[in-house]
């Protein structure tokens, strides 16, 4: 059986929000820094007549063009697909930057263009996807009581508590975190693939 892993974007493999904040800080006076982001909305960290920049920093070239891969991203990534599991990428951007996201990647990670292209999708409402693990940042996709996916938590400000008690979530500080968690839950799912058992 072939693991199938839904990975999200921003602030799992792309560092998105960390370079809107230095965005942000090079042209407002206002000092923002990650810990204050305390709500998967940016702009509730910010004072009302700022809360603008959030979006124009998402449709702005120069806000993408420091956007980075996350350390050991590429690595573990390219590992995983080396040892058979199917990626896809799946992310509720904005659809003016999904393309952006798909050349980013395309430059950055060790995986053939064409699979990039063919296994990114746009989606809000990731609970509807037919994955083994979903790995986000966003507590809406990690916890909804709809999912059938494990959960694989990447840990920031604005999703902590909580979701850390639901069954079958797991959080990770990092790349290499995630992929012990990986190996980790695929060795449950295959113990109990023989069971009418669902996170």
């Amino acid at each position: 059986m072939s693991i199938k892993l839904a990975i999200d974007l921003d602030c799992t493999v792309l560092n998105t929000t960390e370079r809107l904040v230095e965005y942000i800080n090079e042209r407002l006076p206002v000092n923002l820094k990650i810990d204050d982001i305390k709500t998967y909305s940016i702009e509730e960290a910010l004072p009302k007549q700022y809360r603008w920049i959030v979006d124009a920093g998402f449709r702005d070239k120069e806000m993408w063009k420091g956007v980075e891969v996350l350390p050991y991203a590429a690595n573990v990534i390219k590992q995983l697909y080396d040892e058979g599991y199917e990626i896809f990428f799946a992310t509720s951007s904005l659809p003016e930057n999904l393309r952006k996201k798909i050349n980013h990647l395309a430059r950055n990670m060790y995986l053939p263009k064409e699979y990039i292209e063919q296994h990114t999708i746009n989606i809000s409402d990731k609970y509807l996807l037919n994955v083994d693990i979903l790995l986000d940042d966003c507590l809406t996709h990690l916890g909804n009581t709809q999912r059938n996916y494990w959960s694989v938590v990447f840990d920031y400000p604005w999703n902590r508590g909580d979701i850390d008690k639901q069954p079958c979530v797991t959080r990770v500080y990092d790349w290499l975190g995630a992929y012990t968690a990986i190996k980790t839950i695929e060795s449950l799912i295959k113990e109990d693939e023989n069971d009418d058992v669902t996170p």
